[in-house]
């Protein structure tokens, strides 16, 4: 006997098809999701790094107030532009060149890459007023934004958006004047 095919056949292979669609468009948002947040992890790392960086050297300033002139920089520190003067034995020496080595990633490392700081890490430290300072830290970030507005070692980095910045001020009052 002939049975009489209903009209609804191969609809169940059409829901399965559309199931496995939508299935695959929901996986592929999520690994998207993924990745962005990814981004958002190493963005995050990057400015913590900065800020832990940028707060170790205001608390070295603030250690050695007397000498706080003396850790003003003509220009940044880290990368290429070496310590100003590695050789020096005063605390002002020994502090810009660790700071420097901190920027630089020295404090962990693999396979010959150093891994320890915020990525491209560079610092500078400019007399606002008297008694008082800005250090800031710049570094590279992954997710394009807009570049920062201070121009801490701004020639180090290509103008796509990617360059970040912290600043910290440091100001000592001036008490018995």
């Amino acid at each position: 006997m002939i049975r009489a095919r209903s009209k609804s056949a191969g609809s169940a292979m059409i829901e399965a098809l559309v199931a496995i669609l939508v299935t695959s468009f929901a996986l592929l948002a999520l690994a998207n999701l993924q990745g962005q947040a990814m981004v958002g992890e190493v963005e995050a790392y990057g400015r913590s790094q900065a800020l832990v960086l940028a707060q170790d050297m205001v608390n070295r300033i603030s250690a050695n107030r007397s000498n706080a002139s003396s850790y003003v920089l003509a220009g940044f520190i880290g990368g290429s532009a070496d310590c100003p003067n590695s050789a020096g034995t005063t605390m002002v020496d020994k502090d810009l060149c660790e700071w420097k080595d901190e920027l630089d990633g020295v404090s962990e490392s693999k396979d010959g890459k150093l891994l320890g700081g915020a990525t491209a890490a560079r610092g500078c430290i400019v007399a606002t007023t008297a008694n008082s300072y800005l250090v800031v830290v710049v570094w590279q970030g992954s997710r394009k934004t807009s570049d920062a507005i201070n121009p801490c070692a701004d020639t180090e980095y290509p103008a796509d958006g990617t360059r970040r910045a912290l600043s910290l001020p440091l100001t000592f009052a001036t008490l018995g004047t």
